[in-house]
């Protein structure tokens, strides 16, 4: 993020007449980059003496910074006693220790386990083994029938909350019995665009040569059928290796146009998300913050007076007011509903529980999620493995101060199961919920790109 570009832009930000000066300017605002050149050196500089007019003189060269790489300049002024040519030069001292100390880790929040690569048998063995882990959970049948609105029972609440958090458990623990547990130790290989069309069958025919090579002792003799098969199945497919690498931006393009026109299934943004990575390193200080207890700590300050600077009606007392209703009970089949609306492909919360471990695990969960819903319901309680969410600071400004915490927006990741809430409570609450004609956000089948259109008529 610390970036200085310094050198002749040919572009005179003094004389309005001058056709690139506007586009320099236009496209520092644009990107949020600083002309640390004009900032910081008098505004009757000038960099250029014309040969072809003699006396006229312009200011041409410049410094475009980030935020980050203004900050850590020092000095800069032109040298008018040395000119080359028709360029004078200017000099910038930089203060190095200045530059953000920055951490090798990264806020990265991929999925541990890549549900998309495991076929069906596979998927079907995890849902066998979430019902053995099912088989062995003891169930609080008094805690789950309760229908009592009032109830001030602390061990129902209790009962509640491992019941729950036990489910959540069968859920991880079946999977990493069958699928493993992946700890993203092992960088993932860098498929190169092309390689499946190009070069996948000529590396396999290339093993196959190989592995007989071998298995035939070796042999050096240049008249071997199976060394001569073994060069020339190398050959091609190092051939097309390097036709891939050397057409790499090409087939990029045409992947990413494939994608777009087929309407493939998340590819598309997978290739784009590929050509722009936003992993960012990680400062290690925030404003007056240092190290990683005191960054934490400022974050958890900063959001909690942030997300609750509205305070609600206290709710306490609302349940006394309430009388138990039938239909306020859940039936599974809403459960199996809201578990064909969750989102694939997703993260999951503290509690390990993605969509995938919902949409595959055995059908006897329903029941249980529908009792323990209810339960949640009738108590007016949620615990707290269900309500946390990660909250992860995501930069802002990538040419802006890396070390400001007002450069950072929160996003919060939240647990799978409270999703599935949301939806029920959604499906039920959706003919309550009545919005202006005027609101595009946060509504189904609008978008914000509506309310543009609506205000460009």
């Amino acid at each position: 993020t610390s970036v200085t570009i310094f050198g002749d832009f040919n572009a005179n930000l003094v004389n309005p007449s001058h056709p690139h000066g506007p586009l320099l300017r236009r496209f520092s605002d644009e990107n949020g980059l600083v002309i640390s050149s004009e900032k910081l050196l008098p505004v009757d500089s000038f960099t250029y003496i014309s040969e072809m007019r003699l006396g006229e003189t312009s200011w041409l060269d410049h410094c475009v910074s980030t935020q980050d790489g203004h900050n850590i300049i020092n000095k800069m002024y032109v040298n008018y006693n040395i000119s080359f040519r028709d360029h004078i030069p200017v000099v910038m001292s930089l203060g190095l220790d200045r530059l953000p100390i920055v951490e090798e880790e990264f806020n990265d929040v991929a999925p541990k386990i890549n549900w998309e690569k495991y076929d069906t048998v596979k998927l079907r063995e995890y849902s066998l083994m979430s019902d053995i882990y099912l088989s062995r959970l003891t169930i609080p049948n008094e805690a789950l029938e309760c229908r009592d609105m009032k109830c001030e029972n602390e061990g129902h609440k209790s009962q509640i909350k491992m019941f729950y958090e036990n489910i959540c458990k069968c859920f991880v623990k079946a999977s990493n019995d069958v699928l493993g547990v992946n700890n993203n130790k092992n960088k993932k290989f860098d498929c190169k665009p092309g390689f499946t069309e190009y070069v996948k069958d000529l590396h396999d025919t290339a093993r196959k040569r190989f592995v007989a090579w071998r298995e035939a002792n070796k042999p050096r003799d240049q008249n071997d059928p199976f060394l001569r098969e073994m060069n020339v199945s190398r050959a091609r497919f190092k051939l097309a290796l390097r036709f891939i690498k050397r057409h790499e931006n090409q087939l990029r393009q045409d992947a990413i146009a494939d994608a777009l026109c087929n309407e493939s299934d998340g590819k598309f943004w997978k290739e784009i998300k590929k050509l722009s990575p936003n992993n960012v390193p990680l400062p290690t200080s925030i404003d007056d913050a240092t190290g990683k207890k005191e960054v934490v700590d400022m974050w958890e300050g900063h959001f909690k007076s942030l997300l609750n600077c509205v305070k609600g009606e206290d709710s306490k007392n609302l349940k006394y007011n309430l009388e138990y209703n039938p239909r306020l009970v859940i039936n599974p089949g809403e459960i199996e509903d809201a578990i064909h609306k969750l989102a694939g492909g997703k993260s999951s919360g503290l509690d390990g529980v993605y969509a995938e471990h919902l949409k595959n695990c055995s059908s006897n969960y329903w029941p249980l999620l529908a009792q323990c819903v209810t339960s949640f319901f009738v108590h007016g309680y949620l615990p707290d493995s269900l309500m946390s969410v990660v909250l992860l600071p995501i930069i802002k400004d990538k040419s802006g101060k890396i070390n400001s915490k007002d450069n950072y927006r929160p996003i919060a990741i939240a647990s799978t199961m409270s999703k599935l809430l949301e939806i029920i409570l959604l499906e039920r609450l959706s003919t309550f919920l009545l919005t202006s004609s005027h609101q595009f956000g946060f509504k189904a089948k609008h978008s914000t790109d509506a309310c543009i259109y609506v205000l460009k008529e």
